[in-house]
């Protein structure tokens, strides 16, 4: 009778190449997400990097509190939660469609070339995908020209404007993830068994009834999955495109946790409160992403 480790032995040696592969993702996860667990403690001290735990101030939850007694703290809460509610609902749903209609697109040539055409945003810089925004959107930039010369709107400095910021954001995220984003779904409707669709149209099933009554039921442990990892990051807006779409006019609406993590941390290296922000965060992301998993399993969608 073989013991646990002479098993687990015999199976390292049998797939050594899986084994080798997984150590750059170990060391990865290890280096970057683990290893800096250490710094958490910094959320309730008044960090000095020079001097260490043992030099630096307690302060326990100070840095907490500082941030929210500032109404600023509440104001960035919210707007990371309105960028983040608006994404789930337009920048999540649009995906499935997307896959939804490649699925019943029935020539293949046409269904390949609008694929790798709406999957090509996803590679480029968001450096790049900003500086193109922040350029048709001057007041001498390509927007503006159009909307003069249509519509006689005096041409202005759109990004400027508190009300502009979120449809711009949210439009140019879909532009450049909603091809790459469809991948997911449209692998799960083409594991769909074959036999449920010929078994709908013998009992008379038209196109769209087919769709919402075989398709999207088959895609939906997808469709959760995807929903719960996402609610995982409701207060998790990215950095570099928060930042690079910042301007000193659209501030009231445009800083985020993330920028104001920076802004504070890093750049008025007050290490502590930028760590309590961060840490904060983690565990608002926790909890949605409990609360969620629970509501699924509620439904009837237990996935884990």
């Amino acid at each position: 009778m073989k013991t646990k480790a002479q098993k687990r032995i015999r199976d390292i040696k049998r797939n050594w190449v899986c084994y080798l592969m997984f150590i750059p993702v170990a060391l990865f996860f290890i280096i970057f997400s683990y290893i800096p667990m250490y710094w958490i403690g910094t959320a309730f001290f008044d960090f000095v990097p020079r001097l260490g735990y043992s030099g630096s101030e307690f302060v326990g939850f100070k840095w907490f509190s500082d941030f929210f007694a500032k109404r600023d703290g509440w104001h960035l809460i919210w707007n990371t939660l309105k960028l983040n509610i608006w994404d789930v609902l337009i920048s999540f749903c649009t995906p499935i469609i997307l896959a939804l209609l490649f699925f019943e697109l029935s020539l293949k040539r046409l269904r390949n070339v609008i694929q790798t055409v709406t999957y090509l945003p996803h590679f480029i810089s968001i450096v790049i995908i900003c500086g193109m925004i922040v350029q048709f959107t001057k007041s001498d930039g390509l927007f503006s020209n159009i909307g003069y010369s249509l519509f006689r709107i005096p041409k202005h400095n759109i990004l400027d404007e508190t009300k502009n910021y979120i449809p711009i954001y949210i439009i140019s995220q879909i532009w450049k993830e909603v091809g790459f984003a469809s991948v997911i779904y449209y692998a799960a409707l083409c594991s769909i068994d074959p036999s449920q669709f010929e078994a709908a149209r013998i009992d008379g099933a038209n196109r769209f009834q087919i769709m919402f009554r075989v398709t999207i039921p088959s895609i939906l442990p997808t469709i959760v999955t995807m929903l719960i990892l996402r609610m995982g990051s409701m207060l998790t807006v990215g950095f570099e495109k928060a930042s690079l779409l910042q301007t000193g006019l659209n501030l009231p609406i445009s800083e985020v946790l993330s920028t104001h993590v920076y802004n504070v941390g890093l750049v008025r290296q007050n290490y502590g409160y930028g760590t309590a922000v961060g840490l904060m965060n983690s565990v608002v992301n926790l909890v949605f992403l409990l609360i969620t998993n629970r509501v699924a399993k509620r439904v009837g969608m237990n996935l884990f």
